[in-house]
């Protein structure tokens, strides 16, 4: 029987074929969201049997290009973290500022089945669904590095078909700003809506992927959100509940 890249061993040798690290940390760089770093996910979803949909390079960067014509040339580009994108963004930025989405709120509403999950154990991922609102942060691109940094970005979020860009107005201590952010895309085969709480904590503390734990994106959530002084009262209650549910796997 054929070794699913599951696997620690079977993800190592796809990584070492392409010639990708994996990072021990499950910290991500932007040195990794190469073309052999896509061709590396894709190969991990194949030897795993999944059907994870991976968005064409044609139509990524297409919708990049979309996006990036509505704004200004020759000025800086903010971008919105709900997510990881708050302390591991993976591109060069300038500045960061505290910052509040209306009208959209955090949900994790996407199975997660590449990255920090597996088709046999899927996690999940937090997109943003409409109505409420969100904190989070938002990040400055240099207008001179938006072309080579919102690559990495669209290569980081939009791999798949989880996710659409969209332009929103942000609330931050100095004002409000005009900020890219990535919404939940409905239409993905990846859309769960909202999974009933035993599904959701079970997901998030077992699963793993070649990039880390679904749990400890959860955790690290948590704390970041918490040293920007904008703790989130229902992630800190589902992080209690899926380090009750590991403690009980131990």
């Amino acid at each position: 029987m054929t070794q699913k890249s599951s696997d620690p061993k079977t993800t190592e040798a796809l990584a070492r074929a392409r010639g990708v690290a994996l990072p021990a940390d499950g910290q991500l760089t932007r040195d990794m969201f190469t073309e052999d770093f896509v061709g590396f996910m894709r190969d991990v979803s194949r030897a795993q049997d999944g059907d994870f949909e991976f968005r064409s390079d044609e139509a990524r960067e297409a919708d990049r290009a979309e996006i990036l014509g509505d704004h200004p040339s020759g000025e800086d580009l903010w971008f919105f973290g709900y997510g990881s994108l708050i302390w591991n963004p993976a591109v060069l930025i300038e500045e960061t500022s505290a910052a509040t989405l209306e009208g959209y709120h955090r949900a994790f509403c996407l199975s997660l089945v590449i990255g920090r999950g597996t088709p046999q154990k899927p996690g999940y991922m937090l997109a943003l669904e409409e109505g409420g609102t969100c904190s989070g942060v938002i990040h400055r691109i240099r207008a001179d590095k938006i072309d080579s940094e919102t690559c990495i970005l669209w290569r980081r979020e939009m791999l798949g078909t989880g996710y659409r860009s969209i332009w929103a107005h942000v609330q931050t201590p100095h004002g409000p700003q005009r900020a890219l952010t990535f919404i939940v895309n409905t239409d993905s085969p990846r859309y769960v809506g909202q999974p009933d709480d035993a599904t959701l904590i079970a997901g998030i503390a077992e699963a793993q992927g070649p990039i880390g734990k679904n749990a400890d994106y959860v955790f690290s959530l948590c704390d970041h959100l918490a040293a920007y002084g904008m703790p989130d009262a229902q992630l800190e209650t589902l992080a209690a509940r899926v380090r009750e549910y590991m403690d009980k796997m131990a």
